[in-house]
Parts: C-alpha cells; sequence; structure tokens
C-alpha cells in the first residue's frame, strides 16, 4: 500500500512539473501541429493556446471565431526593442468572438474586406477581452484605406469592453490613406506603449495625411505612452494629419486620458470634435506635441440636437510648439453648443521656428462658454517669455485671446 501511494504521488508530481513548464498550456504549434494558423483555429477549443512558430504564413483573411490566445515568437518585445526572427503573417487577422489574444506576431500584406479597406486586425462587431500587444504591423497591399488596428462595433451601437491595445509597431503604411488604430464605441479600452509612424502624400495645398490613432464614442479609456509620427511637413489645414482624435461620432466620449504620449510632424497633435454627442471628462496631461499648425483644438461641430460639445477638459503639464496655436476652442455655428469647464494649468507654449503671430491659447469669437463667467481658466502656464503673452497680455511672449484668463503666468517651462 506504502508503495502505491509513493508511486502516486511520483505521477501527480510528474504532471504538476509539465504543467509548469514554459508553454505547457499549448494545445497547438503551427506549423508542427497544424499546418497552418487557421487551420489551427479550426482545430481549437476554446481558450486554446496557439502557438506560431519562425517562419512565413501567407494566410490572406484568417477568421478568429473562437477564444484563442495567439502567440508568436515577439511576445513581450516592445517597438523600441530588437525583434527576434518573425513569424510572419502575409493577410489580416478578422475577429468574430470575445476573448482573443494576439501577441508577437509579424503581420504584412493586409488582407481586404469587400469595401477594398485593409487591416491588419479587425473586429467588425461589438467584442469584449480582446488583446493585440506586441505585434509589428506593416507594408499592406498598396490599395485602397488601410487602418493597423480597427474595433468595435459602428452600425448598430453595440459595445464593446475591454480592448488592449499594446506595445505594437505600426509603420510602412500606404502613403495618405493609413491610419494607427480606430476604436469605435467601447468601453475601458487602453491604447498604450504603440508606436506609429505615418505617412503622408504631397498635394497641390501640401501634404496630406490620415491620422494616428481615433476613438469614437469611447468611454474610460486611457491612452498612454504612445510615439506617434504622424509624417507631415507642411501645414495643410485640410490634412486629416492629426495625431490622436477624440470624436464623439457614435456617443459621448466621457472619461478619457490623454497622457505621456509623443506625437510628431502633425497638422494637429489632438483634435477633439464633438461631432452628434458630447465630449466630457476629457483629460490631457505630459504629452510632447510638435504641431505644423494646432497642437490641441476643440471643436463644436453642429451634428443632431445635443445642446453640450465638451464639458470638463484639463489641458495639464503639456509641451505645445505650434505654428499656429498650440491650444484653440473653436465654436460652431447657430444654434451654439457649450464648452464648460476648460482649465489650462501648467503647459509650455512655444512655436515652430520662423513662426510668427502664434497664440497660445485662442477662443473663437463664436465659441459659447457658460462657467467661469464665461472666460476660460489659463492660469500659471508658460508662454515662451518670462514677461507673459502678449497682444491682450503685455508680455513679449506667444499671444493670448481674449475671454482668457492668463494671470498669473510661470516665468519659466515647468519641465
Amino acid at each position: 500500500m506504502i508503495r502505491v501511494e509513493t508511486n502516486l504521488l511520483t505521477c501527480v508530481s510528474v504532471v504538476l512539473a509539465v504543467l509548469a513548464a514554459p508553454f505547457a498550456r499549448a494545445t497547438i504549434i503551427v506549423p508542427t501541429n497544424q499546418p497552418t494558423i487557421q487551420a489551427a483555429i479550426n482545430a481549437a477549443l476554446p481558450g486554446e493556446d496557439i502557438f506560431v512558430l519562425a517562419g512565413t504564413y501567407p494566410e490572406g483573411t484568417i477568421n478568429v471565431t473562437l477564444p484563442v490566445q495567439i502567440y508568436g515568437p515577439n511576445v513581450g518585445v516592445t517597438p523600441t526593442q530588437a525583434r527576434a526572427t518573425e513569424a510572419r503573417i502575409l493577410g489580416g487577422f478578422v475577429l468574430t468572438s470575445d476573448n482573443v489574444t494576439i501577441q508577437g506576431l509579424e503581420i504584412m500584406e493586409w488582407a481586404a474586406d469587400p469595401f477594398s479597406f485593409r487591416r491588419a486586425v479587425s473586429g467588425p462587431q461589438a467584442l469584449n477581452g480582446i488583446d493585440i500587444s506586441y505585434n509589428w504591423m506593416h507594408q499592406p497591399i498598396a490599395a485602397g484605406i488601410t487602418v493597423a488596428v480597427e474595433m468595435g462595433d459602428y452600425n448598430l451601437g453595440v459595445r464593446s469592453s475591454n480592448l488592449a491595445i499594446r506595445s505594437n509597431l505600426i509603420n510602412d503604411q500606404v502613403p495618405g490613406v493609413g491610419t494607427g488604430i480606430f476604436l469605435y464605441a467601447s468601453d475601458g479600452a487602453e491604447v498604450v506603449g504603440n508606436m506609429i509612424v505615418m505617412a503622408t502624400v504631397t498635394t497641390a495645398n501640401g501634404d496630406y495625411g490620415f491620422p494616428g490613432i481615433v476613438l469614437d464614442g469611447v468611454h474610460s479609456a486611457i491612452v498612454a505612452k504612445n510615439d506617434i509620427d504622424v509624417g507631415q511637413s507642411n501645414p495643410n489645414n485640410s490634412s486629416a494629419a492629426y495625431g490622436i482624435g477624440v470624436q464623439a461620432g457614435l456617443d459621448d466620449i466621457h472619461d478619457v486620458r490623454i497622457a505621456n504620449n509623443r506625437i510628431r510632424n502633425c497638422v494637429s497633435g489632438v483634435l477633439s470634435s464633438s461631432l452628434g454627442f458630447a465630449v466630457r471628462n476629457l483629460s490631457i496631461s505630459k504629452n510632447e506635441i510638435v504641431a505644423r499648425m494646432f497642437g490641441v483644438q476643440f471643436q463644436a461641430i453642429n451634428v443632431g440636437t445635443n445642446a453640450v460639445s465638451h464639458d470638463v477638459v484639463s489641458i495639464n503639464n503639456n509641451h505645445f510648439t505650434a505654428g499656429n496655436y498650440c491650444v484653440g476652442i473653436l465654436g460652431g455655428s447657430a444654434p451654439s453648443r457649450t464648452m464648460s469647464d476648460f482649465v489650462i494649468r501648467r503647459n509650455c507654449f512655444a512655436a515652430t521656428t520662423g513662426s510668427t503671430g502664434v497664440f497660445g491659447v485662442v477662443l473663437s469669437s463664436n465659441a459659447t462658454i457658460p462657467t467661469n463667467g464665461g472666460v476660460v481658466d489659463a492660469r500659471f502656464n508658460y508662454w515662451d517669455a518670462a514677461n507673459g503673452p502678449s497682444t491682450v497680455g503685455t508680455g513679449s511672449g506667444l499671444r493670448v485671446g481674449t475671454r482668457v484668463d492668463f494671470r498669473r503666468w510661470l516665468e519659466t517651462c515647468p519641465h
């Protein structure tokens, strides 16, 4: 009896050791167990792991129809680190299941949908628990509009939740028609640590490009520590080459934090538009933005019946360098939509080389500000001169518009 118990304990120990070994959860290895990623997904049970070995996989559209975790050789490798030999996917992933992870792959030659849009990873419906991280997404086939990662339902109004897009390298898209990341109607999104390098095309009016990151109808999201180069070399007010877009087109935007990003070579660093809904509780902090025209701009666009454009906006501890204005608050046509409770603190405002007449903070004449006596609170900022802003102010620094409370200002840049 004692010998039997000993043998039983030995067997249990062996089983536990196997389960604790690296890749112990792996049930399917490509191409060892299945020749392709699609074949592995088709053979998998919900919740299983799929490990993709280094090599090239010409798969076209890969349909992820059940919850699985798909891992390549570069799991955990951030955009600034050297990558190992790649599992190179020629095609793209279309997700129709919750709880999917895609990490550590190289994805290129993205497959086209019926509208000729090309995406590396897309989820055309409301999904929950999606993790897209540590991938290198680049070089789509040169046809149609491209988006590296596009998630969310923009037709039926059903919301996604818990989307994580982290530490991806996105570059080498088709110039002038590529977007890095686009999220629709989702709760609890994280867009963190990505490096996005876009490219523009030259037109008669200057460069023209597409944005780096766009949020539409997103609630409770963090966009942080991303490095975004939009590729814009010329001022072009009609270009969509902005670093981060916040647009309330499908639903309200609320409780969104944009922090610690580096944005450059753009028309606008951050563009926030109210479209048919409102932007509420938006925080923009500790970003470094170098813009050809506008550091951050807020637009009250009159679409729909909502009376509110923006409500409770904080712009703190950023470093703006711009060619037109660093912070612009722009009203819409009648009937006006309100833009309330803007607080602008401890920012550094500077002009791009050779720029003249640049504003630190400006309000358009039709911006309706119902709070704080109709004035925007922009105290305790550095206006690129120790004696404060010019025009309405008496200093020699960047200009300040009317209805902006700029006293006291900072005499040096705080960061």
